[in-house]
């Protein structure tokens, strides 16, 4: 089997198996990175001294004094926990369904997930 096989037939798998990926992908990883990203964005807007940290650090450090605002990266550390998991999830889940099959469905991936 020469290249141009090969990638013939990985093109075909990726088209046919695009749809569940793509739904398995959204409901994983993109609807939680962005429900935490206006967490932290929100949490910003209220709380002067996160605004300063994100987007004017010189003004955070004199205002504050390295008084760090804890509960904000506890908050952060925890939302990127929970990604670090996630991704893995999906990337053994996708990876698990490639190899058991050519094509997949959602269920199949999300079961193969809990695998």
């Amino acid at each position: 089997m020469d290249f141009g096989e090969i990638w013939a037939n990985s093109w075909a798998d990726y088209k046919k198996n695009f749809k569940p990926v793509f739904k398995f992908v959204f409901t994983f990883i993109l609807i939680p990175s962005i429900i935490f990203l206006l967490a932290l964005y929100i949490w910003a807007l209220f709380d002067t001294s996160i605004y300063n940290l994100m987007f004017n650090q010189v003004k955070f450090i004199q205002e504050n004094e390295f008084s760090f605002p804890w509960k904000y990266f506890a908050f952060n550390l925890t939302t990127s926990a929970i990604m670090v998991v996630l991704t893995l999830f999906v990337t053994g889940a996708i990876t698990s369904s490639c190899v058991k099959k050519k094509t997949f469905t959602y269920k199949e991936l999300v079961k193969n997930g809990k695998d």
